[in-house]
Order: C-alpha cells, then structure tokens, then sequence
C-alpha cells in the first residue's frame, strides 16, 4: 500500500506508524518519507468504510452466539448427533476424531483487548503473564511500533489457559512460549489477512442475529470489534486517556474521533431531565 493509495485514513495512520517504525528500527531506512504528509479527515464522510459498535445486548448475544457455534462445530466433528441417534455400532463411536479449536476466547478476547486482528493474532504465551493477569503486544507486532501492556479479567485469563490444553490436544504436543495464543480451528496459526475469519464473523452475525450492515450502511467487520471495544470503555466512564493507552493511539483525538460511537440510549440518560424546568421536574418527582 503506497501513500497515494491510502484512500481511508486508518490506512494513511497505518502506514505513517509502520514507516516510523522502520526508520527507528534502522537501517533500511534512513529518512522518513511520508514524514510531510498531512493527515487524512477522520470524520465519517471521509471514511471508505464507516463501522459501528455493537450495543451492550449485541455484545452479549454475540459472545452467546459464538459459544454455541463452537459447540455445534464440536458436536459435528464428533459425529455425537449420528451416534445418539443411529448407532452404528461401538467401532463407529470409539473411533478417533479430530478436535476443533474453539473461537469464542478469540472473540472475547478482541472485544475486551480492543486490540487489532494483527496484533492479537501474533501473541505468543510467552506474552501472556497469568499472574499478573497482562498481555504484552510486542512492539514488533502493534501498528505503532510501541508496545503496551493489556490487563485481562481473570475469567478471560482462565479461558486462554482452557484453550493451552485445547491445542495441545490439536497439535499434539506441549505448548511452546513462541506458539501462538490463538489458532484457526484446525490449530493453524492465523494469517493476518484471512477470509475465513471474516466468514467465522459473518457466521456468528447471522446466528446472533446481528446485521452485518444497518440501515445508515455503517458495516460490523472485525474491526468493529475494537470500536465496540472503545465504545464500552466510553459507556463505562473510562478516562479518554486511559481508552488512549489501551488502545494504543497517538493521541485521545484519535481515540474519541474514530473509535468512539455512542447510540441514542447512551446519550439519553446524559440529557434525560437536563432540558425540563426544574419545577417541572420536581413536580414529577
């Protein structure tokens, strides 16, 4: 992607980030090229792509959605369905079958990292300090360049420590500090672009009932996933600049201009009896 193709200004964000990280990394590259380019508007009518965060109800039917998709998956690949109810004998029923790797901790864990595919996608377990209950993003692997450290709840915790022994079962193996957090479900390490995560999406959507386009055309994609992320953040009074350092922008503007999208119902109940005259409320009170 060059300079004069970065038509969305995530995509000009990224390719500044990326180049002054080259530049600082040396020698490839002495002098920043891009350093003199004007940042792109970030409002929505100059967004190629325009997404929105889902509710607090999405969110939760989402991640319900997710769970039972892993099970069905998981009951399909061990013929449970065909053995209850036709049988075919103990030879049928003993016999190996392959375990699929689950999705939903991958999931889970974009919506409450606010971290980027990329970047959650190349976390290794060396990066995940169960004590301390953080995720390291290495600064090799974040769009910035810089490194930041995610405090995890302890249920999301003990949800990845669930699927070590997942993949070890998948893999065959134990667990290095090098492998990947998070697997495809046949346990292949995920490409940072890939169709098939979007397809998992989009299956998840339809199950959750979640349109992947509204009516304003605003799109949910796996991205929307950090939006949502940084939206919850806002809807629970998180400081913008605490939003900022999770997720790793340059500055609260970002933060509060791109990845910020509050509904009707959030905004509601900041105004809701502001406008009354204050007998009036009082009357009704």
């Amino acid at each position: 992607m060059s300079a004069r193709n970065a038509r969305d200004p995530h995509e000009l964000l990224a390719l500044t980030a990326r180049v002054r990280a080259l530049v600082r990394g040396g020698p490839l590259i002495a002098e920043n090229p891009v350093r003199t380019l004007k940042p792109l508007p970030t409002n929505e009518r100059h967004q190629r792509r325009v997404r929105r965060a889902l509710s607090e109800d999405e969110v939760e039917r989402f991640l319900a959605a997710a769970a039972e998709d892993d099970a069905e998956c998981a009951a399909r690949l061990a013929a449970s369905r065909t053995i209850e109810l036709h049988g075919r004998g103990i030879g049928y029923a003993t016999r190996p079958r392959p375990e699929r790797v689950p999705q939903a901790p991958l999931w889970r864990a974009l919506l409450t990292t606010a971290a980027r595919w990329g970047e959650l996608g190349r976390v290794t377990w060396r990066d995940l300090d169960a004590d301390q209950r953080a995720l390291t993003l290495r600064a090799a692997t974040t769009t910035s360049g810089r490194a930041r450290v995610i405090p995890l709840p302890q249920s999301l915790v003990e949800e990845l420590l669930a699927l070590r022994a997942v993949h070890q079962r998948v893999r065959m193996r134990l667990a290095q500090p090098r492998d990947r957090v998070f697997l495809s479900p046949d346990g292949a390490d995920w490409a940072e672009y890939t169709t098939n995560g979007r397809r998992l999406l989009r299956r998840v959507l339809d199950r959750a009932g979640i349109a992947h386009r509204d009516a304003l055309g605003r799109v949910v994609d796996i991205h929307a996933l950090r939006h949502t992320a940084a939206t919850g953040m806002a809807r629970r009074g998180v400081p913008l600049v605490v939003a900022q350092r999770v997720l790793g922008h340059a500055s609260p503007e970002m933060t509060a201009k791109v990845y910020t999208h509050l509904g009707l119902e959030d905004l509601r109940s900041a105004v809701e009896g502001v406008s009354e005259p204050r007998r009036a409320r009082e009357v009704v009170g």
